[in-house]
Formats: structure tokens, sequence, C-alpha cells
């Protein structure tokens, strides 16, 4: 299928009717109850908090039907966020922060077009200081929201029904998103400032980029958007209009389908991986630099590959992948460490298939230092092991209630230093690190 092919979006024939209750967010503005906080004004969302006023009180009920979407740690508190969505991109959804010490929410944001109308990495996203979310919001906007209150609904992409990828460029005041359709005289991308209710939309010049990135992190090393499509690695300096480097993928990945393992960049965006089959039941890992583009290393794994993990940056710390492999992909049994350009660890476990309608549940997730994994096994336990030395430090018994569905498989993340969480699109459990449950939730069915 031609990916710039125009589809009339949802947007355009509602005649702008979609949208996240501006109004009622507004101090004496007029609007629909969605899209209300329940986090007091003051009760900002920021890094200098030890602890957060929680203004939510009694339990959470999630809200009947509304998926779970997206999920994403905070990049320096013990907090994550989800998205959801009623199935199919029908309907509302939500946006929740949750206090993983205390196990509930530390804000609500609710809206009547839902959030993550697709099942991709990314869609949601802490900025850099986190006080504030980015989400893919509808089927093609992207909202940004603090402490519980929409502060900018941008529609970079306004010709199809889809999500548009972005990340944040460094700051908490910039995005950028890639477009399948360029405004006049723009490239494939564009930044938005947030700030005015739509966001300031600034395209890139045109050819720049030249290609629909679908994975995009900010290199701040290099002060540029890093991204793929599986055919080129690309670097687009944003504030000069440049194109910082285009690199072909054709010798790391011959024969991309749809079906290829997506490349995985490392949260800095200093690092790049590529899977591709290499016979006789083997594959091949490359490494790329991220901040040129340029081939580090090929290494040699056994097994067809399913997922591709970095670890968290660590200042001072030796980046290492964690290649997830099976006789089949779909059919996962062996974790290998990478560091630098080899092998230096082999787990083997029975692991459960990678989520496919909740991209951002693993099956195998690091914890937040680097120096472990959690291991989402078939019978619903998670393992974590200790990577240096290959040993077990634990096993968290779900007792069940990470019930391995085709259609809702459950994964994990390490998401603070002693909590585990588990996802599905349908449940949200939060358990320590030595087993203990704080808190569980389903979403229930009307009705």
């Amino acid at each position: 299928m031609d990916e710039r092919h125009p589809w009339l979006s949802r947007r355009r024939l509602l005649g702008g009717a979609v949208s996240l209750g501006l109004d009622a967010c507004a101090p004496g503005g007029r609007g629909r109850a969605a899209g209300k906080a329940t986090l007091a004004a003051d009760d900002r969302v920021s890094t200098a908090q030890t602890k957060p006023a929680l203004a939510h009180e009694g339990p959470l009920m999630l809200m009947p039907e509304a998926e779970i979407t997206g999920a994403a740690t905070h990049p320096s508190e013990p907090w994550l966020a989800t998205s959801s969505m009623t199935p199919h991109g029908e309907g509302e959804g939500q946006l929740v922060v949750w206090d993983l010490r205390e196990a509930r929410p530390v804000s609500v944001f609710d809206d009547e077009h839902g959030f993550g109308f697709e099942s991709d990495e990314g869609a949601l996203l802490w900025a850099p200081s986190g006080r504030r979310l980015a989400a893919s919001a509808g089927t093609n906007g992207v909202a940004v929201v603090e402490a519980g209150k929409l502060l900018t609904l941008a529609f970079p992409d306004e010709t199809r029904d889809h999500q548009v990828p972005f990340c944040w460029m460094g700051t908490e005041s910039r995005l950028y998103s890639a477009t399948s359709d360029p405004p006049k005289d723009g490239g494939l991308g564009v930044a938005i400032t947030v700030g005015p209710p739509d966001g300031a939309l600034k395209p890139t010049p045109a050819g720049v980029p030249s290609r629909v990135l679908r994975r995009l992190v900010y290199n701040g090393a290099i002060g540029a958007v890093v991204g793929d499509d599986l055919v080129f690695l690309t670097a687009v300096d944003v504030d000069k209009g440049l194109l910082r480097y285009e690199v072909p993928l054709a010798k790391a990945l011959p024969k991309p389908t749809i079906g290829s393992v997506p490349t995985a960049w490392s949260a800095d965006g200093r690092r790049a991986a590529v899977a591709a089959p290499a016979g006789a039941g083997a594959s091949t890992v490359t490494i790329f630099d991220g901040d040129d583009g340029q081939e580090l290393a090929r290494v040699s794994v056994a097994g067809e590959v399913g997922a591709l993990r970095w670890t968290p940056p660590q200042e001072g710390v030796q980046r290492a992948l964690a290649v997830v492999t099976g006789p089949k992909s779909g059919d996962p049994r062996h974790v290998h460490v990478v560091e630098t350009d080899r092998v230096v660890r082999t787990i083997d476990a029975p692991l459960a298939t990678q989520a496919f309608r909740l991209a951002d549940a693993r099956t195998v997730a690091w914890s937040p230092d680097g120096t472990a994994l959690a291991m989402l096994l078939r019978d619903g336990a998670v393992r974590l092991v200790d990577v240096a030395s290959g040993r077990t430090r634990a096993t968290v018994e779900t007792k069940g209630r990470l019930v391995v569905e085709r259609l809702n498989r459950p994964g994990v993340l390490w998401a603070a230093p002693d909590r585990i969480v588990g996802l599905s699109p349908r449940l949200i459990g939060i358990w320590t690190t030595e087993g203990e449950l704080l808190a569980h939730h389903e979403v229930s069915r009307r009705g």
C-alpha cells in the first residue's frame, strides 16, 4: 500500500468536531465534562518533588471498554503513565499517572476521543523534565497534558486516519512529528511548539527528511531527531533544516517486510540495532552509531529474533542490548545480552510471546540500572535475572493475574527500582520485586 495515499481523516469528516475539550479546560470555558483533571492545579508533576500530593482519592475505576494502549515510565520518579482508548479507535479513553510507591493514581485525564489509535511504542512519552506527557490523541493528533490538564492538541498530519509518530526535542516545550503528506513547501516532518491550544506547527524544509520516519528519538549529542523506516536510518537537524545523514539499511536488512523486527533505538538516540535472518537458524544483529549513522558491529545470534531492547541510559555505564530469540520469532526461549560487539550472556527461559496489541508491554524488560532483566514466563510468572551472573534474583508469582491470552497478551515493565508492572490491554498490576501484589485493576465491560 502506498504510504502516502491521502485517506480523509476522521477529524476532517467531523468538520473539526474532534476536540479534547479545550473550552472545558479554560477558566470559565464551556464544554463537555470530559477532559477534566483530578489533580489540583498547584500539584504539578515535577522532578523537584520527592512525593506528589495525591489528589485522587478512593479506588480508581478504569473507564469501561477503554483498553490500555501505551505505558511510559517517568524519567526520575517512580511513576508510570498509561493511555487507553475504546476498541477500534471509536471513542473515549484516559491518561492515568500512577504513583508506584503507593500503587495509586496521581492524576486522571478523561477524553471522549481517547489515546493510542494504533499499537506502537513511543505513542506515550514523558517530557525530559518529567512535567508533561505527550500522547497520540484520537486518530491523528498529538496531545500534551500537564498535571491532568490539556495544554496543546495538534494535528500535524490531517490527510489520513493513522497515528503520527512523534518525539520530544530535548525540552518540554517542543516536539517533532513525522507526516505522511507534506504541507505546502514543507518536508515530511513538523515541529510542534507546546503552548497554543492547537500547537504552533513549523514544517521542516522540503525534502528534509525525504522519507516517512516511523521511530523517532531526539539525539541531544548532535541536536537532531533520529529515526528510520526499515530502509534508511535518518537524522534531521530540525532547527537548521538540515539532513544530517540518511544511511541505507540494505546490508543489515536486505528484505524488510511488515513482519520485520522494528529497529531498536536507544533512549538517547545514540545507538540503533537492526536484526535480520542469516540462515541455518541464526540471525545477525547490526549495531549503528546514532551520531553519524555508521555501522559499529555485527553480531551473530542463534535463533530468530523477536525483540531488541536497549538498557536505559546510564551516565558512565556501557550500553547493553537484550536480543530475544527462539526457534521462531513467536516462540521466544533465549535472551542474548550483547555488549559492544559480542554476546556476553545467554539466558534460557520459557518466555511468553510478545504482546502485539500493547507494544510498550514487554516480554523482557531491563531494570532501571541496567543490571538485571525481568522476563515474563509462559505461566505468567516474572523471573528477575542478574545479567552479570545469570542467576535468578527472585521470581514474582503473579498467581494467574497475568493471564496469557492470544488477543490480550500481557507484558511487563521494570518501572521503578523495586516495582514490577504487568500490563495487558485489559489490566494493570503492580508488584514489588519481592513478589507482593500492591494493586490490580481490570478494564470492565459495559453493561
